[in-house]
């Protein structure tokens, strides 16, 4: 399998379908580790998947700000937990796109919508997924961001590429997700991401094409 092919109008046709049925990898072991944590309320919040167009689709990612008080030094998506203002869980992902990293929600066109996900942090994370041209202008937040970067769509639709791990806390063993690369993408940002590559090989085997 190569990057060569890697068929953008199939992936944005499979997008842009009902992804409701798109399931994580590890969420049943995961949901056994969190279970004893006696979490009553996963709090809503929402991440931009946010690929970026051009001659090669990317995937932007950040590196979140070291003064942050959760997951700091970590690679994520833009996003946050919802504000009581927020109309809606999309309107969230805009809104904390704009706040890190200075993108308006005009510029975004939004493609789809995966279903939540919940996290250790004691959120339900619902990943939008959206388009930004190649000439949008960024401006990141430095008191939230300490870096921005991009991995080729082609790249991370690759599920063979993805590594599953075990992590031990408080004597549980659960397993996550990772993706090589100097950044380290792991946990809910890679798992997002590899539930998005499986679903886009299964298009892909239903069609006959891509990589």
């Amino acid at each position: 399998m190569t990057d060569a092919f890697f068929d953008w109008d199939l992936w944005r046709h499979c997008v842009a379908q009902d992804l409701g049925h798109i399931s994580y990898p590890n969420l049943n072991t995961q949901m056994q580790w969190l279970q004893p944590l006696q979490i009553d309320t996963f709090r809503p919040a929402a991440v931009m998947v946010l690929v970026e167009t051009g001659e090669v689709a990317k995937v932007v990612l950040t590196v979140r700000s070291l003064q942050l008080q959760q997951h700091g030094g970590q690679v994520a998506f833009a996003g946050g937990k919802q504000d009581d203002s927020d109309r809606d869980l999309v309107e969230t992902a805009l809104r904390e796109t704009h706040e890190e990293l200075g993108i308006a929600s005009s510029q975004i066109e939004i493609i789809g919508q995966m279903p939540p996900l919940p996290t250790v942090s004691a959120y339900q994370v619902h990943p939008v997924i959206g388009l930004l041209s190649p000439q949008s202008r960024m401006v990141p937040n430095e008191g939230e961001v300490a870096k921005v970067f991009t991995v080729p769509l082609a790249h991370l639709m690759q599920p063979e590429r993805y590594q599953h791990y075990p992590i031990v806390r408080d004597d549980h063993v659960f397993y996550t997700v990772k993706f090589p690369h100097p950044e380290h993408i792991w946990g809910a940002t890679a798992t997002i991401l590899l539930a998005l590559a499986e679903h886009y090989q299964s298009c892909v085997r239903t069609h006959g094409q891509g990589v």
